[in-house]
């Protein structure tokens, strides 16, 4: 093997292995790839026969930020940092993937070039085309905050405050009728259901929980998921009206906070990662989940993929997108490592 080779094969090995959490009482790497996965299967309308199989992105969005809170306070709780290097590692980690997506996409014709400098600035720097990112830059701000003396209750309080805020004037506005698309759901109350979610995820972090797997825990997780997909179903077709959107709101925060309680299992994801390859594609999709988001967002509508028959439609976009997530992550690591810090269990 030539050292080039070498040197690839150490990448991968790196790459597809998971740092130890015996010392901790969650383990994210399983609720990584849940999250990753449902937002992949959310964009995919185009690809499956019936298209209501795309589902479900606010599942996965939410088990994002809330694993975002936890990896941050935890990251915080190792090692207390100023606010200036602590907001730049987080920059560096973000924007180096976000910039080569964008200009990746403007090649594929999947992302436009911006109007003029506010144009410019709104694609590169914020908001970008990708809402993840566009919310968990100042959520990450948030989150150093509640970590000064005095701070800390008030912002974690506004989480619930400003939720029920934002429904109240959605509710009010006449946009939850009975003809309900989720679009009808303002942005300002995804916003505030996913500050929601990171608050949680930085108080799972601070109380120091334990994930414990067990079969009750899991009835219960999948019962919260399938009663969330079933009134979800029944306001889309029209026969519940969208008032009751709360209520999806309620039962998908459960339903997150639950798997990570009882999927964050350190025993658990021990004895998944030992499983030969599976072990490895796990920890290598949980080590990408930045990359992949920002890849797969301008791959997927792009190379006439989805016109290939399914299911091999799906199949040839995740190994596309895995392997350019793969390559993007080798390139940067080759620019920046020198001049950036990981942050260990952080995907995005």
């Amino acid at each position: 093997m030539s050292p080039w080779q070498n040197k690839q094969w150490m990448f991968l090995e790196r790459l597809s292995t998971r740092p130890d959490r015996t010392d901790s009482g969650i383990d994210a790497t399983v609720i990584f790839v849940l999250a990753i996965a449902l937002v992949v299967n959310s964009h995919l309308e185009a690809y499956y026969p019936v298209p209501w199989l795309a589902a479900d992105g606010l599942l996965g969005n939410s088990l994002f930020f809330l694993c975002s809170g936890f990896a941050a306070q935890r990251s915080l709780m190792a090692k207390p940092q100023p606010f200036a290097r602590y907001y730049a590692r987080r920059l560096l980690r973000i924007y180096p993937a976000v910039i080569a997506a964008i200009l990746l996409g403007m090649v594929l014709g999947t992302i436009g070039t911006g109007d003029g400098w506010r144009g410019i600035v709104d694609l590169f720097v914020w908001p970008t085309p990708f809402t993840y990112v566009s919310l968990i830059m100042p959520f990450y701000a948030f989150i150093w905050c509640i970590n000064v003396r005095g701070a800390g209750t008030a912002l974690i309080a506004s989480a619930p405050i400003s939720l029920i805020v934002a429904m109240g004037i959605n509710i009010a506005s006449g946009d939850l009728g009975p003809d309900f698309n989720s679009q009808d759901i303002s942005w300002y109350s995804y916003t505030a259901f996913f500050w929601c979610c990171t608050a949680s995820g930085l108080i799972l972090a601070r109380g120091e929980y334990t994930a414990r797997f067990s079969r009750p825990r899991l009835v219960l997780l999948l019962g919260a998921i399938g009663l969330y997909l079933f009134i979800k179903y029944q306001m889309i077709i029209g026969v519940w009206s969208g008032l009751l959107a709360p209520v999806l709101f309620a039962l998908v925060f459960f339903s997150v906070v639950l798997a990570m309680l009882c999927l964050g299992d350190v025993a658990l994801v021990r004895r998944l990662l030992s499983i030969g390859f599976t072990g490895r594609i796990l920890a290598l999709i949980a080590n990408l989940t930045l990359e992949i988001y920002v890849i797969h967002s301008v791959l997927h509508g792009a190379l006439g993929i989805s016109s290939i028959f399914f299911p091999a439609n799906i199949v040839t976009l995740c190994v596309v997108t895995l392997a350019a997530a793969i390559a993007l992550r080798r390139a940067l690591d080759f620019l920046l490592v020198p001049r950036r810090a990981a942050v260990p269990g952080e995907a995005k």
